[in-house]
């Protein structure tokens, strides 16, 4: 149940900062398929939350390991990196959802990050 709830707050935060976000600065853009009210909306936008929590879990646990001495010489900020790297990585498996510029695929793979610190592994 946690694991739903986890999936859905990030599909929320992924919908609120591709809203709210370009109010308020240009360097994050977020293209969505369809209207708010469509199928294809909601399909895309889950569907983006569950390849991104996949390639998080299995390919993202990969690259922290190897990358463990970069992590250590740089005080854990390499992290930012590895996160944009996986937000990066799953635009490219799913192309449902466009992402534009740096900026924002960190910003996308800082939700779940931010969803995991309120909620608690």
């Amino acid at each position: 149940m946690k694991l739903i709830i986890k999936f859905l707050l990030t599909a929320v935060g992924i919908y609120c900062l591709g809203k709210f976000a370009p109010e308020y600065t240009d360097l994050i853009k977020i293209s969505f398929p369809g209207d708010l009210h469509s199928q294809e909306f909601y399909k895309s936008l889950l569907t983006f939350t569950v390849i991104l929590a996949l390639v998080n879990t299995f390919i993202g646990t990969v690259v922290r390991f190897i990358t463990f001495p970069i992590r250590l010489l740089t005080l854990g900020l390499f992290n930012f990196v590895i996160i944009a790297a996986m937000a990066y990585l799953t635009t490219q498996i799913y192309d449902g959802i466009h992402l534009q510029g740096p900026l924002t695929y960190l910003a996308v793979g800082l939700i779940p990050v931010m969803i995991n610190l309120i909620l608690g592994k």
